[in-house]
């Protein structure tokens, strides 16, 4: 039992095993908290019946911003934790919900014009580092009130996609959630025209937001081109990644963390790649 226990163990580090270099750094102090619930829809053919909900936060500071989900960062400093890992392999309720956490983490520092983005598919974990594009926005005349907040519409076609924002003039701080900035105040809900990604703001903290941090707990690839990525993870995305993780490491009658997108028929919220190529 003990040697099956080892056995499990080794696997789980060699699976996931972090960064050499564990790196958390402050970029800003944020003066904004936001909890977004994104809705996903997983297959375009029955939107109504496969769909993830994700809990992101987004911490917005003057010179810099962060958005992640922060039960998928809590997530990557446990995995130093055998304890933890051993826990979460032996209990499939727990492995799929871990599994299912949002990966990408963004990360942008305005005085650099870099924004960073983490992710993970394809058995390894990627850094993409670009510069920071904004949307380019047509603001109309509708409003909506959200939180207790007067929110004006905005439109743009940005990276394949069409996108209404709703922002709010009265917290004049040009972000929102994914890559969704540039607005003459925070962006409190957004959706494409097809609603595949939907994000509502669900609780807005102004009195103690805490820090822009910026994390990375695992050594990473480094993603030269945007496109070619997108085109590398839409291939990924096609593959059997139960099967890739058995094959690999040769545990065929071991349970694995799998994610719950996979073998469903979505796209990404960039889709101004190639769909028609492999990496």
């Amino acid at each position: 039992m003990i040697r099956k226990l080892l056995i499990v163990l080794s696997f789980l580090s060699t699976l996931y095993s972090p960064a050499k270099t564990r790196e958390v750094h402050v970029i800003d102090t944020a003066r904004i908290k936001i909890v977004y619930e994104r809705i996903m829809v997983l297959d375009t053919l029955c939107p109504n019946k496969r769909f993830k909900n994700d809990i992101l936060s987004l911490f917005a500071g003057d010179r810099a911003s962060a958005f992640y989900s922060e039960e998928n960062r809590t997530d990557l400093e446990m995995q130093d934790n055998p304890e933890y890992l051993l826990r979460s392999f032996k209990d499939p309720e727990l492995s799929k919900n871990l599994a299912g956490l949002e990966n990408e983490a963004i990360f942008r520092e305005y005085d650099k014009n870099l924004q960073t983005v983490h992710q993970r598919y394809d058995l390894s974990n990627w850094q993409l580092n670009e510069d920071i594009e904004k949307p380019q926005w047509e603001i109309q005349d509708s409003i909506i009130n959200i939180l207790g907040y007067d929110c004006v519409m905005a439109s743009s076609q940005y990276r394949g996609r069409r996108w209404t924002a709703f922002f709010s003039p009265e917290i004049a701080i040009p972000e929102g959630p994914w890559k969704l900035i540039g607005l003459p105040g925070i962006i409190l809900k957004a959706y494409d025209n097809k609603k595949e990604y939907c994000y509502d703001a669900v609780e807005i903290n102004t009195d103690k937001p805490g820090l822009v941090e910026y994390y990375n707990y695992r050594d990473r690839l480094i993603i030269k081109d945007r496109i070619k990525g997108l085109i590398h993870r839409y291939s990924a995305q096609k593959s059997n990644i139960k099967e890739k993780i058995q094959a690999a490491y040769g545990i065929s009658n071991m349970a694995v963390r799998t994610d719950s997108t996979q073998d469903k028929r979505y796209d990404f919220e960039e889709t101004d790649y190639p769909h028609n190529k492999t990496k």
